[in-house]
């Protein structure tokens, strides 16, 4: 039993009375061997190849050397030379240094807290904190300041 609609070579189904597939241009008038060769190509799974799984591999080790070369991406590199900017209590450097030359009795200084707003080519840094005044009563005071990427001060915005 020979069926004419299906062709021989690729396994595409064509109109009942084609001579020709209209995929290939193969004759249809093929013999049920090639047919069935043909309807195994079409219904067999492919087999997976290897080629994907070496990609993966080597991108995923490229991925690791880059990460613990110290070729990190210029992401991790701006954010280790901001947090090298501040204390490990939070507090900024270099303001905190400002802030101890401008008071009566830098000795009473404590750190309440600092937050910083990071304006891609310069930071923000607010820091406010305790401390005594001229007359040695223990006032809160804050100080805002621009900074630039390596953490010194450009100006001081507010200080009240």
């Amino acid at each position: 039993m020979a069926i004419d609609n299906i062709c021989g070579q690729c396994g595409k189904v064509n109109a009942r009375k084609s001579k020709f597939c209209f995929n290939c241009g193969s004759n249809l008038k093929a013999s049920e061997e090639q047919i069935n060769k043909a309807f195994e190509k079409t219904i067999s799974p492919k087999k997976k190849s290897n080629k994907y799984k070496i990609v993966i591999v080597i991108a995923v080790l490229l991925a690791l050397y880059a990460n613990f070369s110290g070729g990190g991406s210029d992401y991790d590199k701006r954010k280790v030379k901001l947090e090298e900017q501040f204390h490990y209590n939070g507090s900024h450097i270099q303001l905190t240094r400002w802030i101890k030359n401008n008071m009566n009795n830098p000795k009473s200084y404590e750190h309440i807290k600092t937050v910083y707003w990071d304006m891609t080519d310069y930071l923000i840094v607010q820091t406010d904190y305790r401390g005594e005044n001229a007359f040695g009563a223990l006032v809160q005071g804050t100080v805002k300041a621009k900074v630039d990427n390596n953490g010194n001060i450009i100006e001081i915005i507010e200080h009240y």
